[in-house]
């Protein structure tokens, strides 16, 4: 099979023997997250560049918190089965049942999938002998992580029994579509509960589609010489002769008085109005994007990845505050820590994190995660109308 450059680079490192597992462990977790960090093996008396590795790290994020398992596979011996090194003590997907472990539900297929890795050949590099179960440690890490997931959710459900609160919160979210996870503080008898949901309703078409080019400039128009036409002007009246008296002398011109001109009168409201309206600028209007069928696709893969993570801290399993109280702004009332995670392409886009509406009393995590839609959503909107602005100076009536 043809892998990607990077994972072909991730390959090279690890022991000829697994690289046939791992290469179908990452085409079937592909989407995930999951990144595959090879660990040198200390033992080997080889130089580090002939060391291949038989271990690694399978490093991923759960409830944006970073996760990290060590996979130990072994080169030679009876046969495939890997060891799994984890990094919390109370995740135990092997239990038994009925010990409260609720990784413990897939325990019997855990134990089938690694049955069925252990019948691999580590250096058997027929196809015929590795493609019955080539995908077993895929198989063993996709079960993992729906133990993972699983034991968490029982864990907030055992502080969910006695937690109005988180209760609340398990009630009105997508439990498919959520991520919630438990961690005990240091010192005090607190826990922290952490939910992360995500924000849907984010459009980034017209984000991630190419901005239309300005238009081309107008050819300035030269100034035309004015020719007007000489009229020829009427000849002058002769002047009056002055009349003369009886006396023989001429009568003293009177005296004209000159005479302020008018004051005009104060103009009307409605005047005023159109003065006032004719003075403003015209609103700036950018124009209209067109959103591409490729654009409007990677705009809604790229608008799963948004959530939005609430942290509440709350009793480690003792007596906690009813809802009733939370919500009349009680002692118990507290504002979870709220944190709004973008991918990083969206991040760039829009140059800046938008800014989340504050958090009322009474509030629940279903209610405000609209809000926080609302506030992503102005931002793309707002980049949108920026950048045609810019692009389409013209169009916009602007002069940069």
């Amino acid at each position: 099979m043809t892998m990607p450059q990077a994972d072909a680079a991730v390959l090279g490192q690890l022991d000829r023997g697994i690289q046939r597992q791992v290469a179908m462990m990452m085409a079937d977790q592909r989407g995930t997250g999951i990144e595959v960090v090879p660990l040198p093996d200390p033992a080997s008396r080889a130089p580090n560049k002939w060391r291949p590795a038989t271990k690694f790290v399978l490093d991923f994020q759960y409830c944006c918190e970073r996760v990290r398992w060590q996979v130990i596979m072994q080169r030679r011996g009876m046969g495939w089965v890997p060891d799994f090194l984890f990094s919390e003590s109370t995740f135990q997907p092997l239990a038994p049942c009925g010990d409260g472990n609720g990784a413990a539900r897939n325990a019997a297929a855990l134990t089938e999938a690694l049955a069925g890795a252990r019948r691999v050949a580590p250096f058997d590099d027929s196809p015929s002998a590795a493609q019955p179960h080539a995908h077993q440690l895929a198989r063993v890490v996709a079960l993992l992580l729906d133990s993972y997931k699983a034991h968490h959710n029982e864990r907030v459900a055992t502080i969910a029994a006695v937690d109005n609160r988180i209760q609340f919160e398990m009630d009105t979210t997508d439990a498919d579509r959520r991520q919630v996870m438990l961690q005990k503080m240091s010192g005090a008898n607190t826990a922290k509960v952490t939910v992360v949901v995500p924000v849907p309703g984010i459009q980034l078409g017209a984000l991630l589609s190419p901005a239309a080019e300005p238009p081309p400039p107008a050819p300035p128009q030269l100034p035309q010489p004015q020719q007007q036409a000489q009229q020829p002007q009427p000849p002058a009246a002769p002047e009056p002769k002055a009349k003369t008296s009886l006396f023989g002398r001429s009568p003293s011109p009177a005296k004209k008085q000159s005479l302020p001109p008018p004051e005009d009168p104060p103009p009307s409201w409605n005047q005023q109005q159109q003065t006032q309206q004719h003075q403003q600028p015209q609103q700036q209007q950018a124009p209209p994007v067109v959103v591409s069928p490729e654009a409007a696709a990677h705009g809604a893969t790229l608008a799963t990845k948004i959530c939005l993570k609430a942290s509440f801290t709350t009793g480690d399993g003792g007596s906690a505050p009813s809802w009733a109280e939370r919500a009349g702004g009680g002692s118990g009332d507290s504002p979870p820590l709220l944190d709004l995670r973008l991918p990083p392409e969206l991040n760039q886009l829009l140059g800046q994190a938008p800014q989340l509406p504050g958090w009322t009393g009474g509030m629940c995590l279903m209610e405000y995660t609209g809000l926080a839609g609302d506030a992503v959503q102005g931002a793309v909107d707002a980049a949108v109308t920026a950048r045609a602005l810019r692009r389409a100076p013209a169009a916009a009536g602007l002069a940069l």
